[in-house]
């Protein structure tokens, strides 16, 4: 065999391993992305059983407990629905949330849990460690992710974050998404009776499993509530 062609060989061999090499490669990280060894995170249910201790604490002004099994059940709701609104051609070729969950901890701070799906086929669990605060004045909460996961694979925040920033918007134009830390309002206006009633958190305290929480209270209204009812009865106030 002439050197020449010796040498070609070679070449192409150093160049078929190198590309083996990248296949295996991109085939291992693929996989790491696409664990969903925490799949059973996103298990919940839907449920509507935070507007209890909310209610009270509008009623009463006091603090109330609500749980990670009331707050994964109303993200389920909220999920749920956005996903249900959406047609085969939203999906294509982008991400889709379809669900969230959290796992309150001590001092703050949660583990929260995304299902995305891309092409509405190829799965991927997020998972973030997040410290949580209430911005009392900017009526927000904000969810500070100091690191992240794909599947089983750590990667930048920001590029999570980049990643859904679209569809949490989607979800709700109210939700705030930066480098790394996701703003979700804490404040919530609605119409009862004829009324406009504001509702907001004044205090929240995390720890294990649960969390403490404060809203405004609605004694002024529930007063003007109980005032015109009277008059409606009686022809005068209270």
């Amino acid at each position: 065999m002439k050197k020449p062609l010796k040498v070609i060989l070679i070449i192409l061999l150093i160049l078929f391993m190198i590309l083996a090499a990248l296949g295996i490669g991109a085939y291992i990280v693929f996989r790491n992305l696409t664990d969903t060894s925490n799949a059973d995170k996103l298990n919940t249910v839907e449920s509507k059983t935070i507007y209890e201790p909310l209610v009270k604490s509008v009623i009463l002004g006091e603090k109330q407990t609500i749980t990670d099994d009331d707050v994964n059940g109303i993200l389920a709701f909220v999920i749920n629905t956005y996903v249900g609104s959406l047609s085969e051609e939203d999906f294509k070729n982008q991400f889709t949330i379809k669900g969230i969950a959290a796992y309150m901890k001590d001092n703050n701070s949660a583990d929260i849990y995304a299902d995305i799906y891309y092409n509405n086929d190829t799965r991927f669990i997020f998972y973030a460690d997040t410290d949580i605060s209430l911005d009392s004045t900017a009526k927000n909460i904000s969810l500070e992710l100091k690191n992240a996961k794909v599947g089983n694979m750590k990667v930048p925040v920001n590029m999570v974050t980049d990643n859904l920033k679209q569809s949490l918007y989607e979800i709700s134009p109210d939700i705030k998404v930066d480098d790394k830390t996701i703003c979700v309002p804490s404040e919530y206006n609605f119409e009862f009776s004829g009324k406009d009633v504001n509702v907001y958190i004044e205090e929240l305290e995390i720890s294990d499993s649960k969390a403490q929480i404060k809203t405004n209270s609605a004694m002024n209204l529930i007063n003007q509530f109980i005032d015109d009812f009277i008059k409606d009865i009686f022809g005068k106030s209270a």
